[in-house]
């Protein structure tokens, strides 16, 4: 949602917990990363850069990663300021085991996240061998588990129902059995309200 609001650059690293607060205080000193709307507003009108932080654990560590996304004036602060010092990227965030990227569908584009290509590998190949042994309650809960583990942004979501929905084909054509594994048209859904600031 920030990168569509202009929060187009941005650095990104991972980092121990306790260290999340005081990074937090440095980057709201340096970059104004909690002012209040009128004080963005104010800033962007007079052609300077406004910036946001956020923190996210990630999947598997105890480290959690960073993010500062700046908008497009980053670049051009003075010299002398922090805002010059970042090694700005402008490519899509990429947050843990999943990346953002634009997406086109029915004549539309819009951001989402995916789920990064070699876990989804992972999960395509462990799902293939469940049904190739034909263990149900197996398939089951490695379905289950997926649908409530991975957060259903649309771009996952479509990911993890063209997964079911090729599970679902080979174990029909193997066992001629139902499907045991979660319905890929009932998964959840998850996007972010629109804010007005």
């Amino acid at each position: 949602m920030m990168y569509q609001k202009g929060y187009v650059n941005h650095i990104a690293f991972l980092t121990a917990k306790d260290k999340i607060q005081p990074l937090g205080e440095k980057w709201e000193e340096e970059f104004g990363t909690r002012l209040p709307a009128h004080k963005r507003h104010y800033r962007k009108s007079k052609g300077l850069a406004n910036a946001v932080a956020y923190s996210m654990p990630i999947i598997g560590s105890d480290k959690v990663q960073v993010i500062l996304m700046a908008t497009k004036e980053c670049k051009a602060m003075p010299e002398s300021t922090e805002w010059h010092r970042q090694n700005w990227t402008n490519r899509y965030p990429i947050i843990s085991r999943f990346h953002m990227l634009k997406e086109a569908r029915n004549g539309k584009s819009g951001m989402t996240w995916r789920i990064d290509p070699a876990e989804l590998s992972q999960e395509e190949k462990y799902l293939n061998h469940l049904v190739h042994v034909g263990d149900a309650s197996q398939v089951a809960a490695n379905t289950k588990r997926m649908v409530a583990f991975y957060p259903m942004f649309g771009g996952v979501r479509r990911q993890i129902r063209t997964m079911l929905k090729e599970g679902t084909r080979q174990w029909q054509h193997k066992h001629k059995t139902s499907w045991p594994g979660s319905n890929p048209d009932a998964l959840p859904i998850l996007a972010f309200k629109r804010t007005t600031s």
